[in-house]
């Protein structure tokens, strides 16, 4: 139980949720466009603001190393 078959549900979310969905009424081809959707934002979002973050670090340590670089005004 503490260790899943597959890492979040990879493949097993996107056979079952769009099958699911379309018991309920939905159309099948937009209930798996829906989840293969989700699993893009789900995996670029983080991503993208973990380069940002990166970028902010960056930029701030930059800084950081001119101001110490400079010498000191009298």
């Amino acid at each position: 139980m503490a260790l899943p078959l597959l890492p979040g549900g990879l493949g097993a979310v996107e056979v079952a949720v769009p099958r699911i969905f379309a018991a309920t009424g939905s159309k099948y081809a937009g209930a798996v466009l829906a989840i293969l959707g989700w699993r893009v934002l789900q995996f670029w979002i983080p991503k993208i603001a973990g380069v940002g973050s990166y970028l902010s670090l960056l930029i701030d340590s930059r800084r950081a190393w001119q101001a110490a670089a400079e010498p000191a005004a009298v």
